[in-house]
């Protein structure tokens, strides 16, 4: 019995020693784990700050205005609010070509101080596959302009501008909410409203929710509302869309409110429209083919 009962006194220590190494194991497991979870919480913290879609370290943070985006890129804001008024010239130039600028939710106002103010809020002239999205731009004379010479010589394959403009709110800016000139462009979910109303001496009578020119443009499921004529003149006309040149267009399930000619265009053969609503719009179509079912 006494060689049995030291055989168990002699295994007391070792196991000790084993339960002792398991409790260490088991701490170093649980702080390893606390680790990773905290990792995961940063970044889903950081995802959920940066534009949706394109996750961690993927867009360039704008932080000084004005700004001008030389390089290829996706752009992204991580200011709410940029109150920004420009008596001229242009808060956000893009002069690269395949640019995203993603406004990530953003309000870009260029509201003028004073009259006299003539300014854009995003404008990029002779680039291509430029995409602006997700944000507000109002008090600027044109909130965005995206445009490119039309017109193409020793080629039967015309070029593509591939211009995208959407879910992009436009309010009160005081001459257009956009202009998009460009071959194959789209404009897309936008609510464009309170354009024009301006007394500003220095602007004409005339205001325009969107001008939109180039073949194979698509203008579909934005609300145009309330484009009214600059005070400071008389006669002036407001259009909701304006197609200013072009075939091939389509322009399918937009909402058209309160302005003298809803979808207008001075040739005859731009293209087809169907599914659009006017509202208080006194000449609600002008040229294209109507393709059914708009009222």
């Amino acid at each position: 019995m006494k060689e049995v009962k030291e055989l168990f006194e002699n295994a007391s220590p070792k196991t000790a020693t084993r339960q002792s190494i398991s409790v260490r194991l088991t701490l170093r497991r649980a702080l390893l784990l606390g680790l990773l979870l905290s990792i995961i919480l940063a970044l889903r913290s950081a995802l959920a700050g940066g534009p949706t879609g394109w996750g961690i370290g993927s867009c360039r943070e704008i932080t000084a205005f004005p700004a001008n985006l030389v390089d290829p890129g996706v752009y992204c804001l991580s200011y709410k609010y940029i109150d920004f008024p420009l008596m001229s010239g242009v808060l956000i130039k893009i002069s690269a070509d395949n640019v995203v600028l993603d406004l990530n939710g953003a309000t870009l106002d260029g509201t003028p101080k004073r009259n006299g103010a003539f300014s854009w809020g995003i404008q990029s002239y002779n680039h291509s596959n430029i995409t602006v999205r997700n944000g507000t731009i109002r008090g600027f004379n044109c909130g965005i302009s995206l445009t490119a010479p039309l017109g193409y010589v020793n080629t039967t394959v015309r070029p593509s501008h591939s211009f995208l403009v959407e879910n992009v709110r436009l309010i009160e800016n005081r001459t257009a909410g956009m202009e998009v000139i460009g071959y194959d462009s789209v404009i897309r979910g936008n609510y464009v409203t309170h354009t024009g109303g301006s007394p500003d001496t220095g602007l004409s009578g005339n205001a325009w929710g969107i001008i939109a020119a180039g073949d194979g443009l698509r203008l579909i499921d934005n609300d145009v509302t309330y484009t009214h004529v600059n005070t400071a003149h008389s006669g002036g006309k407001t259009t909701a869309i304006f197609l200013s040149g072009g075939g091939n267009a389509a322009v399918v399930k937009n909402r058209i409110s309160e302005a003298d000619f809803g979808i207008y265009s001075g040739g005859l053969n731009w293209g087809k429209y169907r599914d659009n609503i006017t509202v208080n719009v006194t000449t609600p179509y002008t040229g294209g083919t109507d393709a059914g079912n708009n009222n």
